[in-house]
């Protein structure tokens, strides 16, 4: 029996480690750098594309080669045509197979980042400082209503991401937790290196609070398994209203309000209309399998989810914590840590392996919610830099991933959230 487990085990290291460099089953996915390459519509800016990526993910009917300026065509999975950005279904390679000029905006206003073009033509190109020339005047920079989006600089975001860690009032002290991080270990281990848990005490009367408390009313609202649809039923839409509007009732929910307001990307109305655009990129569903409508923000970041036979997602403390007491989830090692108590999390879950979880242990769901939502609207798809203070009360640059779904949206300008966590 030994020998035979042996010998699955490594049957399926063998499996894993061919598959850590092919685009097949992965078409699309967000970013896993448990992975050597990658195999979705950014890898090509990024230049991190598995060898296969072309011949795997951009099959004849999923390119724009020989087929720029046709007209739509519905037996095709995606358009080239200059309208095709407007209904967010361009192919990959529209912009590098189509566009007569990559030194001006001409017919490529809103098209995502693209690091094999000389400059920029999306909200975000003047935070970068890098617009093509024709930019503001070929581009409309509201968001159709009026609503000017001026962009958001480096060091504005390090000033409130750093006053929003400072009104953390929530946040767990050293007293209300004790975490035995043990063993170090990698996230592609299958050994349980750490024999005990991560979370040895954690005060349960800050979990009554109200924003704990209605965080975790919303975690055992999901199904979590991928590919299967999520039925939301009023009880459900009302914990999620009461979370928001528990975030909002917080200090730190008013300063991003505030500072998000003061840069367009509130919903240029007011606080009401920015609590239905954090419902609709945070909580709202799409589809990431079986075209079932199986996912949101929410579920993927705050819960946690099995996609085929890995965990996707769960980079939050409280669900981790919750999960571990009630036996589902069993600690395996960190892959690292930094300051301020931020930990990566090696573990299985219900069985499923989590490589890497980057997680920030106890700090508030306001906290995280407003952290994430800031990346989400000023660096979406990419690496935001933020100000936090280690222990001994120095500020600290730190890292968040930003990912965003692409193949659908909520309307309105938004984009779906698909992923946000500490890069450790």
């Amino acid at each position: 029996m030994l020998k035979l487990l042996v010998c699955s085990i490594l049957a399926i290291g063998l499996v894993h480690a061919q598959g850590l460099s092919s685009c097949v089953g992965r078409c699309d996915d967000y970013a896993d750098h448990s992975y050597t390459c990658q195999c979705n519509t950014y890898c090509d800016g990024y230049q991190d594309c598995c060898d296969d990526y072309t011949s795997v993910c951009l099959g004849a009917s999923d390119s724009c080669a020989g087929r720029c300026g046709q007209s739509p065509d519905t037996s095709k999975s995606c358009q080239c045509n200059t309208v095709c950005d407007n209904y967010n279904d361009c192919c990959a390679d529209y912009v590098s197979e189509c566009q007569a000029s990559t030194s001006l905006c001409a017919g490529r206003c809103g098209i995502g980042y693209d690091a094999t073009l000389p400059c920029q033509c999306n909200t975000q190109c003047p935070n970068y400082g890098n617009c093509c020339t024709d930019y503001s005047t070929e581009c409309d920079t509201s968001d159709g209503t009026g609503c000017s989006k001026p962009g958001v600089t480096q060091e504005e975001i390090y000033a409130i991401s750093l006053s929003l860690y400072d009104l953390d009032v929530n946040r767990a002290t050293a007293s209300d937790y004790i975490v035995d991080i043990q063993s170090p270990t990698s996230d592609s281990s299958l050994q349980d290196n750490s024999p005990y848990n991560f979370f040895t005490f954690v005060n349960e009367d800050l979990l009554n609070l109200p924003t704990y408390q209605a965080l975790i009313n919303l975690l055992d609202n999901y199904e979590m398994i991928q590919g299967k649809d999520e039925n939301v039923n009023q009880v459900e839409t009302d914990e999620i209203y009461t979370f928001l509007n528990a975030f909002m009732s917080t200090e730190i929910g008013k300063q991003l309000y505030t500072f998000l307001s003061s840069k367009g990307l509130a919903g240029c109305a007011d606080e009401a209309t920015f609590i239905e655009n954090l419902k609709k990129m945070w909580f709202d569903l799409y589809s990431r399998q079986n075209n079932a409508m199986d996912t949101s923000g929410f579920e993927h970041v705050f819960v946690g989810e099995i996609k085929t036979d890995i965990v996707s997602g769960f980079h939050n403390w409280v669900q981790f914590y919750l999960q571990e007491q009630a036996k589902n989830l069993n600690y395996f090692g960190y892959t690292g840590t930094e300051q301020p108590n931020l930990y990566g999390l090696h573990f299985e879950w219900y069985g499923y392996m989590k490589g890497l979880s980057g997680s920030s242990v106890g700090s508030s769901p306001e906290y995280d919610f407003a952290i994430f939502t800031l990346c989400h609207l000023t660096r979406p798809g990419s690496v935001c830099n933020v100000l936090l203070r280690s222990d001994d009360n120095v500020e600290v640059n730190r890292s968040i991933q930003t990912w965003t779904w692409t193949k659908t949206t909520p309307g309105d300008g938004l984009k779906y959230v698909a992923s946000a966590y500490f890069i450790l």
